[in-house]
């Protein structure tokens, strides 16, 4: 839980760390990428009404977002994160989207991101097909990548899980 004085409570502070605006392709083209790669919702309402996120002709995650010029935060305490129209767009499959269909997200953190798990194989050198690589235990490894989320909160020393201890007896009656 984050301490009450650690907490973004102010539009200014939320603004500082929480973005939904496409950035500036030229000032920041990696963010720029990453924004477009990960971070645009859709296509879907009008525009593609197959999309898998439409239920009776509506966007399930209520997108397109409105457009605002601060961030504002509603009657549960939620913030409305701030959009403003900057005229940036992002074309995603065919589609023209602008900061109407983008999701929030930390810049920071953004471009920290990576794929979650990696697959590999590894076979002889005189094999030139995936194939001929039979023992699939010895040609395929399940890598496990740490995120940059998951790093820090080990580093910290925070609990992975609540278990202790992570070995738990269960009890069982033999016959006789």
């Amino acid at each position: 839980m984050v301490a009450s004085e650690d907490k973004l409570n102010t539009a200014t502070q939320i603004d500082s760390v929480i973005f939904a605006e496409i950035p500036n392709q030229h000032a920041h083209p990696e963010l720029h990428e990453a924004v477009k790669s990960f971070m645009v919702h859709g296509p879907c309402g009008a525009s593609r009404l197959t999309s898998p996120c439409m239920q009776n002709d509506k966007c399930t995650k209520n997108f397109p977002k409105k457009i605002s010029d601060r961030t504002l935060f509603d009657e549960d305490g939620y913030a409305k994160y701030r959009r403003r129209d900057t005229g940036l767009t992002i074309v995603k499959k065919g589609v023209e989207l602008d900061n109407h269909s983008l999701v929030p997200y930390n810049p920071t953190l953004l471009l920290s991101k990576g794929h979650d798990k990696v697959t590999t194989t590894i076979c002889n050198q005189e094999s030139t097909e995936v194939n001929l690589c039979i023992d699939e235990i010895q040609q395929y490894y399940d890598c496990r990548y740490v995120s940059p989320c998951e790093a820090a909160w080990r580093i910290f020393g925070f609990d992975i899980n609540y278990r202790e201890p992570s070995v738990e007896r269960l009890p069982f009656h033999l016959p006789n």
